[in-house]
């Protein structure tokens, strides 16, 4: 793949999800290792613009015919920033519950792109064997809080929903999930809250998201964690009985109602 076919090949993907992007992010989310310079990066887009394969407006570039996903971008954004204040709240609450080391947004609006209804999901990552513990005692804090997106639900504006735990354990995706849209996930989280370096190590535990996007990877693990609250890790509480029990009794409730949700050793996904 050269570069040409890169920068192409990036704007067809966020073209599926109605998301033209600026210069700075096509360097971004390059699907390539290919080395190149900003002003060259600049040069070839602008050439495929010219040639028709692209389009251009207000600073932002993609596919022909398609310059109505512009508006819907900047309509996105400025619904996004209520739901993000509300996120950032809700994370430093859920750090503070026991088993709790990472709150991360995921979804549209880790890219400041959802809609005016849509809901505010998070990954939680937790400490090791603390994962139906600390599933329990958020889903419980959300229920009090009156935030919690409950399954089948139609009232989903600004609600929380937890769609997916992972023990610190259980950070690495298997190979199963190591594709590019996974990649996208990966680094497109944002982390709102934690504990330590864990946030690094989930990272890392997921190196092969920079086959996929090595620029993307490369930056977060170097860029400023301006919008991360560190807290700090507290000692491993030892005993599993109360875990194993929240984790019977939660399985045992989900047993009826699950559909596409998979639950495995040390990752739970949920996906309403």
């Amino acid at each position: 793949m050269n570069l040409k076919q890169a920068i192409a090949a990036t704007l067809v993907y966020f073209d599926i999800f109605d998301y033209p992007l600026t210069m700075d992010e096509i360097a971004r989310w390059l699907p390539s290792s290919i080395s190149f310079t900003r002003g060259r990066l600049l040069k070839l887009t602008k050439e495929l613009v010219q040639k028709r394969f692209l389009a251009q407006k207000e600073g932002f570039y993609f596919l022909p015919g398609r310059g109505e996903i512009v508006l819907k971008r900047r309509k996105n954004q400025e619904a996004s920033g209520p739901k993000l204040k509300i996120a950032q709240k809700a994370a430093r609450i859920l750090i503070k519950m026991p088993g709790v080391l990472l709150v991360g947004l995921t979804g549209n609006l880790a890219l400041g792109d959802a809609q005016v209804g849509d809901d505010i999901d998070f990954l939680i990552i937790t400490q090791r064997d603390k994962i139906w513990t600390a599933r329990f005692l958020t889903v419980l804090l959300l229920e009090i809080l009156g935030r919690r997106r409950r399954p089948k639900s139609k009232r989903i504006k600004d609600k929380i929903c937890l769609n997916l735990f992972l023990d610190e354990a259980y950070l690495h995706f298997g190979r199963n999930r190591q594709d590019l849209y996974t990649a996208h996930e990966v680094l497109q989280m944002r982390p709102l809250a934690g504990k330590g370096n864990i946030y690094q190590r989930f990272l890392k535990a997921n190196v092969w998201a920079k086959d996929f996007l090595p620029n993307a990877f490369r930056e977060k693990m170097e860029m400023h964690k301006q919008n991360l609250e560190i807290f700090p890790k507290k000692c491993r509480s030892e005993g599993n009985f109360i875990e194993k029990v929240l984790a019977s009794l939660q399985l045992w409730y989900m047993k009826r109602r699950q559909t596409t949700e998979q639950v495995k050793k040390g990752q739970l996904f949920f996906h309403p």
